[in-house]
């Protein structure tokens, strides 16, 4: 599987940097660091890399690392890095400028990122509940019915403390476009 397949490069990078750090080649290591991370965007040799930076350059090299996340190509990916690093606002840009590419489907990573960012970037967690039900919608899940109807609870409970919406549609106006593009699935609008 990928997992196991991922699993086992890290374990063959992890040991390919001990070798080189054994052999006294820092700067080699440092460097297989950093390619590992912007590959894979796993937390881990990050983290290796910027404990061994002088003060200051583990500032500059962490927002490297930052704008290297928000550009990254699957979405998904970074938003899963940034609930692991943890970074909350990083996670919030992410969500802010790429909404577009956020697929609703992947519901265990959004329900989880959303409760995580719900607090302190409102907003945020409002567009990946949004992503979540739009794709429930969009594509008929019944099954999902539920967990939307909770998504589309949680957009009302938020809505009072989001001053701005900026270029995204306020709650009633969000609603009332959801209601006119799904008016006929009436089993959810029943429990709504």
């Amino acid at each position: 599987t990928d997992m196991e397949r991922d699993a086992q490069d890290d374990a063959w990078d992890a040991a390919y940097i001990d070798c080189l750090t054994a052999l006294g080649r820092v700067e080699e290591a440092q460097a297989h660091r950093w390619a590992w991370f912007t590959a894979t965007l796993n937390p881990t040799p990050l983290r290796d890399h910027l404990k061994l930076l002088p003060d200051f350059d583990d500032v500059e090299a962490e927002d490297r690392a930052k704008a290297h996340v928000l550009a990254y190509p699957d979405t998904a990916a970074a938003l899963q890095f940034c609930l692991d690093w943890p970074d909350l606002l990083t996670a919030a840009q992410l969500i802010y400028t790429r909404v577009e590419d956020i697929r609703g489907d992947h519901q265990a990573l959004l329900t989880q990122a959303a409760e995580a960012l719900r607090a302190r970037h409102p907003l945020a967690a409002v567009l990946l509940w949004r992503a979540m039900i739009d794709d429930t919608l969009d594509y008929g899940r019944a099954p999902r019915y539920p967990a939307a109807i909770e998504h589309l609870a949680e957009c009302a409970a938020v809505d009072a403390v989001i001053d701005d919406y900026g270029r995204f549609l306020p709650h009633e106006r969000y609603l009332k476009a959801l209601r006119a593009e799904h008016d006929r699935k009436s089993s959810f609008w029943a429990v709504v």
